[in-house]
């Protein structure tokens, strides 16, 4: 885990804690103001509670959009990250593999998948990452 990854939930955890204990606080505020008889900051509380919420959920969503940048960071990263062919590319490339493997020639090879109707702009590419 990274020491970026660290500091966010360290962050994140601390004020989470610090929200929920201002909810807390509110919610026996209003429990004393509801015992004493007096009305007048039960509603400062009242409203306090959705913007503290709120604020939580500010966090939340920008600890999770952190974690998923650094997550499509590494991947991107990795140079042992399986590419994806299309089942036609797939085609392609193991008929490349197979005719190298056979000793024909990168031109022959493509004038080949090209006789066979397979798109040029295809067949470059196949032959590009096999190469």
């Amino acid at each position: 885990m990274s020491l970026k990854k660290i500091i966010i939930i360290i962050i994140s955890v601390v004020l989470i804690a610090i929200l929920t204990v201002a909810v807390i606080i509110a919610g026996l505020a209003m429990l004393v103001m509801a015992i004493c008889g007096g009305s007048d900051g039960g509603g400062v509380a009242v409203l306090g509670i959705p913007v503290i919420i709120g604020l939580v959920t500010l966090i939340g969503i920008l600890a999770k959009n952190a974690f998923k940048a650094e997550k499509s960071n590494n991947v991107a990263a990795r140079p042992d990250t399986p590419q994806r062919f299309s089942r036609e590319e797939t085609i392609v490339r193991e008929y490349i593999i197979k005719a190298r493997a056979a000793g024909m020639a990168e031109e022959e090879i493509k004038g080949e998948l090209l006789s066979a109707l397979w798109p040029e702009e295809m067949i470059n590419k196949m032959l590009a990452i096999q190469g």
